[in-house]
């Protein structure tokens, strides 16, 4: 508590008793806050601390947004397709009961097939007349659906590569992902009692790759056509993802070994 003379003004000492000009002491307190109320800011100094507050937050935005626009357009470009993708982030897959126009034996820039190769192939079979029948890659070119690639087992991993003469540009790839044969002499389905390719990933000399679902039921043994977005390339690869199992047919059991029985570039 301080005092001051009521006369001059002056603050007096904690032991003074009168003032200096003679006047009478007077006791005068300084005004302070409560001890439980907060200090207060004013009104004009709140709005201004508000504006300021509101002008940071737009410049870190703005700040932000110049520098996404402005970054390299290699960051910008969409990654490398995934060999995980469906055809449908690559191209539309279309499938119809009909080859497609382009053959492997066209010309005009149409892909002339010097070879087809695999991972592994079935031995040689016997049909119901005893005949011989052998399952290498090049069955799949022969223009027979009664001819076969024919591999042991689920297929999965294993793959079929065709080769051409020379780069070409290709759009479409028809396949028949079973060995469509009923035999002549004892009318056995091998198309039903075979495994039948349910997915397949196709591969580009570019290093691309796309999977393909494919119609694995035994009730249509058509030629399926995927089509995509026009590709330079040497070769096509393939790969099979997955097969459904085949089912009993005359009392015969179901074969386990996956085929191909045409392939056909366009």
């Amino acid at each position: 508590m301080a005092r001051y003379c009521d006369t001059c003004g002056a603050r007096l000492l904690a032991d003074q008793t009168d003032c200096a000009c003679g006047a009478v002491m007077v006791i005068l307190t300084e005004p302070s806050l409560p001890a439980d109320e907060p200090m207060s800011f004013d009104p004009q100094r709140r709005r201004e601390i508000r504006t300021l507050s509101v002008f940071a937050v737009v410049a870190v935005a703005v700040v932000a947004l110049l520098a996404f626009l402005m970054r390299p357009d290699s960051e910008a470009q969409e990654p490398a397709i995934d060999p995980a993708m469906t055809p449908d982030r690559v191209a539309a897959g279309d499938w119809s009961p009909s080859p497609p126009a382009a053959t492997s034996a066209g010309g005009g820039g149409t892909p002339i097939v010097s070879s087809a190769t695999a991972t592994c192939s079935s031995p040689p079979g016997q049909d119901a007349s005893g005949a011989m029948f052998s399952y290498d890659a090049e069955k799949v070119l022969d223009g027979r659906p009664d001819t076969a690639w024919r591999c042991d087992g689920d297929g999965s991993g294993q793959t079929l590569t065709l080769r051409f003469v020379a780069t070409a540009t290709v759009t479409e790839l028809s396949v028949i992902p079973g060995f469509a044969k009923v035999d002549p002499y004892d009318g056995t389905d091998r198309y039903t009692q075979g495994r039948r390719i349910a997915v397949v990933a196709i591969g580009f000399d570019d290093g691309t790759t796309f999977q393909v679902p494919l119609d694995a039921g035994a009730g249509s043994r058509a030629p399926q056509i995927v089509r995509f977005e026009p590709r330079r390339t040497g070769s096509i690869t393939v790969t099979v993802v997955s097969s459904v199992p085949g089912s009993p047919v005359g009392g015969k059991p179901p074969t386990d070994k996956i085929a191909i029985s045409e392939l056909v570039v366009g």
